[in-house]
């Protein structure tokens, strides 16, 4: 009655590629629920894919170990396997987002209202800086929910409040891509599919 997703996001800023944001999805077919977890990129755990075998590090690292020892294109299976082990499931399908495609995401939708849970300033790739206020409703376009989502300098509990307001913010998008139209949903899902990476299909999505 339910099915697992890993949702990847992918840091590209650097000369190699970390998964900076790791969420596993429950969706609940039952109830329509979805229960999002995310897991702190600097989480010690298990990797299978070191040079020799089985390492102890912080799990997004798991996604180097793959391109390095695995070879080009399969650290993606490596954090699949990590995060299999982590919580004891079988293999997940997965869905990776960069930067360009998280912002391209929310300015094909014509940008999100949120309210921010904290506060807090942060810039964009553009220069411009953001004044998020707790409790204030403001309008996102891309490069503004790409600043909020990996902002973590100036937060209480750094990387832990990052992640929430990392799942804040998506469950923000599925609000208002369930408000849309089926017409609306379908354009979308169509370009959107077109900016990510995954192994699902696009009809099972």
């Amino acid at each position: 009655n339910s099915q697992n997703f890993l949702i990847v996001g992918l840091d590209k800023d650097q000369n190699v590629s970390r998964s900076d944001v790791i969420i596993l999805a429950n969706l609940n077919n039952k109830t329509n629920h979805i229960n999002l977890i995310s897991i702190p990129r600097d989480s010690l755990v298990s990797i299978p894919c070191g040079s020799k075998g089985t390492v102890n590090d912080k799990v997004n690292h798991s996604y180097v170990y793959g391109e390095v020892n695995w070879g080009e294109n399969k650290g993606i299976d490596c954090l699949v396997q990590t995060i299999s082990r982590l919580f004891e499931i079988p293999l997940v399908p997965y869905v990776i987002f960069d930067f360009e495609s998280v912002k391209k995401t929310i300015d094909i939708m014509g940008g999100i209202l949120f309210t921010p849970k904290m506060s807090f300033k942060a810039k964009d790739s553009l220069g411009r800086v953001h004044n998020f206020q707790k409790g204030k409703e403001m309008l996102l376009d891309g490069e503004a929910s790409l600043a909020f989502m990996r902002h973590r300098a100036s937060l209480t509990n750094q990387d832990l409040d990052r992640c929430n307001n990392q799942k804040d913010l998506m469950m923000a998008v599925m609000k208002k891509y369930n408000s849309l139209s089926r017409l609306d949903k379908i354009k979308i899902g169509i370009k959107v599919y077109s900016l990510i990476k995954t192994n699902v299909k696009y009809n099972d999505i």
